[in-house]
């Protein structure tokens, strides 16, 4: 995964707005199993994402995690959320390193 200098793109879709850094970050707590592991992997403290995937599940209006004191799990919308953003930051990394590779070939729009 990429460090904290990614690319970061606004979604907004039936009235929910979730950026790729949420996505990132959401990602990073659930291969990390928590906070503090996804905090330590994007060189972040550990409010910064706690505050980031609180804000994520406000945008979304539904809980991602349980919470239990140290322990952290996946609600049933938590994981429903975890494998289709699994697939777009996918998509995306994979559109992006393709632009990239072929610096050459751009096309010229004209402007009427």
């Amino acid at each position: 995964m990429a460090g904290t200098g990614f690319l970061n793109i606004m979604i907004a879709s039936n009235g929910y707005l979730v950026s790729l850094r949420h996505l990132r970050y959401f990602l990073a707590v659930t291969e990390t199993s928590s906070f503090t592991g996804a905090a330590r992997r994007l060189g972040l403290s550990q409010p910064a994402i706690s505050m980031q995937m609180r804000q994520l599940e406000n945008h979304l209006g539904t809980s991602l995690f349980r919470r239990c004191g140290k322990r952290l799990s996946l609600t049933p919308a938590g994981l429903i959320f975890q494998e289709r953003a699994a697939l777009v930051v996918s998509q995306l990394d994979s559109l992006f390193q393709r632009l990239l590779k072929k610096p050459g070939h751009t096309k010229e729009f004209s402007r009427r």
